[in-house]
């Protein structure tokens, strides 16, 4: 009996690790990826060649992909929101006020008042527009009046406008203001002391005995005059005032400019 030889005989295996799959599953995959990619081009180039028909890229307000977080807001919102434009019309020039004012300190916080203005008239208007906030016009007595003829029948206001989110009061006039002419603009109105330290103000103190008393005050800067009595509210609108405050006899008045008179 002949003897076999182990070590020639024996075989030897080898496995080897990973993930096998068969030839068609391999040749459906690789269609479906081929596909796929295909369509995407397709998409990405019909919406690019639409935007472009529509002038998105041509557009002031079109957002390159990857930049729109860089945009302030207000670039973003510009379709959506005008800008306002809340400077006065330059067709007006104030030039001398005439202001009285009577604060109800130890009542209802009201203030009665009065004011009239002169005006030089830049550029021929019918409307005479300036700043007005937390008052309220006697509209009956509000009269437009050529300064060299004060007792005249004047110009007739035809309509009283109010545009609250500008502060402006808008005079509609029955005819035109005359370029270079002066005239006098004048209206009778209520205010309000208010607790915002803006405009005419009511806020308090302690006097000498501990005792808390109220005052009225002041404080016109930047653009709060207009809390106070209806006027061209900007810096660059600059006039002369007369001033007229009334008050209780037990009460006093500090201004920052010489007094004139008093007078019961």
């Amino acid at each position: 009996m002949k003897e076999m030889d182990n070590e020639s005989e024996s075989a030897t295996i080898v496995r080897k690790t990973g993930c096998y799959v068969k030839r068609r599953v391999a040749v459906l995959f690789g269609f479906l990826f081929v596909s796929a990619t295909v369509a995407a081009g397709v998409l990405a180039y019909s919406f690019s060649k639409t935007t472009s028909e529509l002038g998105f890229q041509d557009s002031a307000y079109y957002v390159p992909l990857g930049s729109i977080n860089d945009l302030p807001v207000s670039i973003l919102n510009a379709r959506e929101k005008e800008e306002v434009d809340i400077r006065l019309p330059k067709t007006l020039k104030p030039l001398h006020y005439v202001v009285k004012l009577q604060p109800f300190i130890n009542g209802n916080f009201s203030i009665m008042g009065y004011v009239e203005v002169e005006i030089e008239v830049i550029e021929p208007t019918s409307n005479i527009t300036l700043h007005i906030a937390d008052i309220i016009t006697k509209n009956e007595t509000i009269k437009v009046v050529p300064s060299d003829n004060v007792d005249g029948p004047g110009v007739e206001v035809k309509q009283n406008l109010y545009d609250n989110d500008r502060n402006f009061y808008i005079g509609v006039l029955g005819e035109e203001l005359e370029l270079d002419k002066k005239y006098i603009l004048s209206m009778e109105f209520v205010g309000y002391l208010n607790d915002q330290l803006k405009g005419f103000y009511r806020s308090t103190y302690t006097d000498e005995d501990g005792n808390k008393r109220l005052l009225a005050s002041t404080q016109f800067e930047p653009t709060d005059a207009r809390r106070a009595f209806p006027c061209f509210d900007e810096p660059a609108m600059k006039a002369t005032f007369e001033i007229f405050l009334s008050r209780e006899t037990s009460m006093s008045s500090i201004s920052n400019m010489p007094k004139f008179e008093t007078f019961p």
